[in-house]
């Protein structure tokens, strides 16, 4: 009841901070800040993708190794791209991610109890970064970040958000004293496999924001911090409000979060950027890639060479293409 509360209340505070955004924002100018991304500014968002959705293809990767699974980086690597590709776009990504990996993954891991493991794995260690990072950016920033209605600042918070990730390396730390059969059921994890995969998602986040900050252009030294910052505020929020892909929560949250340092019709339009460039376009050559897998038939009397590594994954991407 107190979370149906607690959500309940951020998104009616969202929904009046973009009302009130909204109402001040002239939808001719997000068209024209919009044409006025230039190539080097979407090129360089390009190049971080690049390297967000490498560093992604290891959370499958290292999550399998703590799990004592040996996969090879170039068996994980397609199958998680895709995993992720469709998760973000979707949203609701544990459980649309979770449908992908099963399907992707079922020829190398026949087990489903380890891919919940693995999923699992992944999603505290994406929020354990996201903590972590916009806990440790708060510290740092300068600029305010109050909720909507300025009732208060969320660098107060700072302390606790750094602490959770903290309390996740520590409770590992103490695991071997918790009873057997509780030690059983957890995985065989260790505080440097932790650490680990708490770098690998700070890194993720950090990734992200240069993709929205590059499209977003030039911002001045003294407010980076708060740009980033104000990003990740933003899609923490986007999150716990548990909407697909956070549509509209997000473009409310960093249009409050950033609109000190930059215009509204900016913000907007580089959150439009975004979405195409790291949710669309991801997910359709995901799905393209799968469209010519399911085609190996013909695809193998053209490239013999390839036609055998290709018909290993077929049958599980001609499932998904066709469900």
């Amino acid at each position: 009841m107190l979370k149906f509360v607690g959500v309940s209340g951020l998104i009616a505070a969202f929904a009046w901070s973009a009302a009130h955004e909204l109402r001040q924002i002239q939808w001719k100018e997000v068209r024209i800040a919009f044409a006025a991304i230039d190539h080097d500014r979407i090129a360089f968002a390009g190049v971080c993708l690049l390297l967000n959705y490498a560093l992604l293809t290891l959370y499958d990767l290292l999550a399998f190794r703590v799990l004592g699974v040996n996969l090879t980086w170039g068996a994980v690597a397609p199958r998680a791209a895709a995993a992720f590709a469709f998760s973000n776009f979707v949203g609701l990504g544990f459980v649309s991610g979770a449908a992908v990996r099963l399907r992707l993954y079922r020829d190398l891991v026949p087990a489903p109890a380890t891919l919940a493991k693995v999923i699992a794995l992944n999603g505290i260690s994406l929020w354990g970064g996201l903590l972590a990072t916009v806990g440790v950016a708060m510290f740092l920033c300068e600029q305010p970040m109050m909720i909507p209605g300025k009732l208060t600042d969320l660098r107060n918070f700072a302390p606790v958000l750094v602490g959770l990730p903290a309390a996740w390396v520590l409770f590992t730390a103490l695991s071997r004293f918790l009873p057997a059969k509780l030690r059983e059921s957890l995985p065989p994890l260790r505080p440097l496999h932790i650490l680990g995969l708490l770098l690998l998602a700070s890194a993720d986040w950090i990734t992200l924001a240069a993709i929205y900050l590059a499209l977003l252009g030039p911002i001045p030294p003294e407010t980076l911090i708060a740009g980033a910052t104000g990003f990740w505020l933003s899609y923490l929020f986007a999150m716990i409000l548990v909407i697909p892909a956070g549509i509209g929560i997000f473009e409310a949250a960093i249009t409050h979060f950033v609109g000190p340092i930059r215009p509204a019709e900016e913000l907007l339009a580089a959150a439009l950027a975004y979405r195409i460039l790291y949710y669309l376009f991801p997910w359709l050559l995901a799905t393209l890639g799968m469209g010519v897998v399911a085609a190996v038939p013909v695809a193998g009397r053209l490239t013999p060479n390839h036609s055998s590594r290709l018909k290993q994954v077929e049958p599980t991407m001609q499932e998904i293409v066709t469900e």
